[in-house]
């Protein structure tokens, strides 16, 4: 007897779980899963985050003076990556914020009269067109307001001050070679072409140079190949890689290509990532 029940209990079981299978295919069928919405919570606009002080950087220091070049290199570096990730901080609290005001508006909720005052601010200072609407300005932001990858900025800092050395990096806290174009904003190129008025900007700190940086590279239509590239990254959800990146700075120095594989072999050459 008890053999004869263990023989027949197994295909009792397996058909009772065919059976329950099929029951639930036919339950989902007629009742198919509703996708389940992200839970987010709305953040109105808060100036502390969208217009919080540049990163408190000290004094450069004499980086002339230290003559082990490895040693040089580190130094450049550590004192560098503190003002980086400020920044990065800073666009990742604001790109959150953002994402909560997207979802609002596709909740079909309005935004607050003191978000829509901010979300007009941002878009004249992020260069927007003014033929967006809302939830427009909203996306386009989303593609600008984004972090860069450390790799990138230190490469291009160490590159155009000349690991902070330069004349400019001296005497203008100016890292990145960034230009103005108003008589007295900065210091003279000593090379500076008959007929051109460019001067490279005078920044109050090493801090509001790295802010500066960051909406140049954010805003400029030279720069929109950098920016495809991070958004090409976040919808394959891969990480931001300098070395991928640099590839839309071509247009940042007149070497152009020749340029940016310069920044790739500093990435590579100092193991930035």
């Amino acid at each position: 007897m008890r053999s004869l029940i263990i023989k027949w209990t197994l295909p009792v079981c397996v058909l009772s779980y065919a059976f329950g299978c099929l029951s639930l295919t036919a339950y989902l069928s007629l009742h198919p899963l509703q996708p389940v919405e992200p839970e987010f919570s709305f953040a109105p606009f808060h100036s502390a985050i969208f217009n919080p002080k540049p990163y408190t950087s000290p004094a450069l220091p004499d980086f002339a003076a230290i003559t082990d070049v490895k040693q040089k290199k580190a130094a450049f570096f550590d004192y560098l990556r503190p003002a980086i990730e400020y920044n990065n901080q800073k666009a990742r609290d604001q790109h959150k914020t953002l994402q909560s005001w997207r979802m609002q508006l596709r909740a079909k909720k309005a935004l607050d009269p003191l978000t829509r005052l901010g979300l007009s601010q941002l878009a004249t200072r992020y260069r927007l067109k003014p033929s967006l609407n809302t939830e427009q300005q909203i996306d386009a932001l989303l593609l600008r307001i984004d972090e860069l990858p450390p790799s990138m900025v230190l490469a291009q800092a160490a590159m155009e001050s000349a690991w902070g050395t330069s004349r400019f990096a001296r005497k203008a806290n100016n890292l990145f070679g960034q230009w103005c174009f108003s008589s007295g904003c900065g210091i003279v190129p000593l090379q500076r072409s008959s007929g051109d008025t460019h001067e490279v900007k005078l920044f109050a700190s090493v801090g509001s140079a790295v802010e500066a940086y960051y909406l140049n590279i954010n805003t400029h239509a030279a720069y929109q190949g950098v920016r495809n590239i991070r958004a090409e990254s976040r919808a394959q959800g891969t990480g931001l890689k300098g070395a991928l990146m640099v590839a839309g700075l071509e247009k940042y120095s007149g070497r152009g290509m020749h340029y940016v594989e310069e920044l790739r072999s500093m990435i590579r050459t100092n193991r930035l990532e």
